[in-house]
């Protein structure tokens, strides 16, 4: 998504878009009008858009690679934790589901391997 204050310019330039494929469709390729303005238009809003999306996921990648590496954490060590956040929700008794408690998403969020809780500070 484009950010409030370029909105405008993002809209100038699709209409320049589409103001220049009308032109190239209708003049050099011989296109009826209609016809030409309807192509022109998905055209023009498919080359913004896609622009956009270019210069969005490049300016993501230089944030990600001027950041710091975060530290790996090996998959034992994240299986370790899991089993550790899981082991309370266990200690129920047989008859009584997690459901009941607090609903399903305590224990889905627990036992979520390549998504782990963060600790609280």
């Amino acid at each position: 998504m484009v950010a409030r204050r370029y909105v405008w310019i993002y809209a100038a330039a699709q209409f320049l878009f589409v103001v220049f494929f009308t032109h190239l469709f209708y003049r050099y390729l011989h296109l009826q009008a209609v016809i030409s303005i309807i192509l022109a238009t998905f055209a023009g809003f498919g080359v913004g858009m896609t622009g956009n999306s270019i210069i969005v996921e490049i300016l993501r990648w230089r944030v990600r690679r001027m950041a710091p590496p975060a530290p790996a954490m090996p998959r034992r060590d994240r299986r370790a934790r899991a089993a550790q956040q899981q082991a309370p929700a266990s200690d129920q008794p047989s008859g009584q589901s997690s459901v009941a408690g607090g609903g399903q998403h305590d224990t889905v969020a627990a036992s979520d391997v390549e998504n782990p809780a963060l600790p609280q500070a």
